[in-house]
């Protein structure tokens, strides 16, 4: 996996938002003139997703800045333990960046794809963690499941 460290002093660096999204926006007709918020943020991170399939590692130390805190907090409510969460982040970033190729922005947003693959990297997580303990359910004493109480990938939170 390429190292989210790309300055080589342990910070990432941040890509540009204006220089992202104008790279992006110059392969839309009119792109940029009367753009709203969420589609300069839709913008940017398409642009960073084909910035990581043409395998850029500042694309994707961008993308795990702006996405890492949403992840973090999706795992982290699924998986209940601080140390697995800190894994399956990593896990969701280098899935990320393996797929990113095959991402298709005319199917949805990259928040949704990004939490989606956190979710169920989480779900993966949470049910390997149950069968090493040899437990077999998913249900709480109250017949409730704890799996339906978890969010759905369509409930984004963006980034800021």
């Amino acid at each position: 996996m390429p190292s989210l460290d790309t300055d080589g002093g342990g910070a990432s660096r941040a890509m540009n938002p204006v220089t992202a999204a104008g790279t992006y926006g110059a392969h839309e007709a009119g792109a940029g003139r009367h753009s709203s918020p969420d589609a300069r943020t839709d913008a940017l991170d398409v642009s960073l997703v084909v910035q990581m399939a043409q395998q850029d590692p500042d694309a994707l130390a961008a993308l795990y800045d702006r996405w890492s805190p949403a992840v973090r907090g999706l795992v982290l409510r699924i998986v209940g333990e601080p140390a697995d969460t800190d894994e399956v982040v990593e896990e969701v970033f280098w899935q990320c960046w393996q797929q990113a190729g095959r991402f298709e922005p005319e199917r949805g947003r990259v928040a949704v794809w990004v939490l989606t693959i956190a979710r169920s990297r989480a779900l993966d997580r949470l049910r390997a963690r149950k069968r090493r303990r040899g437990e077999v359910s998913d249900t709480f004493e109250d017949g409730s499941s704890r799996l339906d109480q978890l969010p759905g990938a369509d409930e984004t939170m963006d980034p800021g």
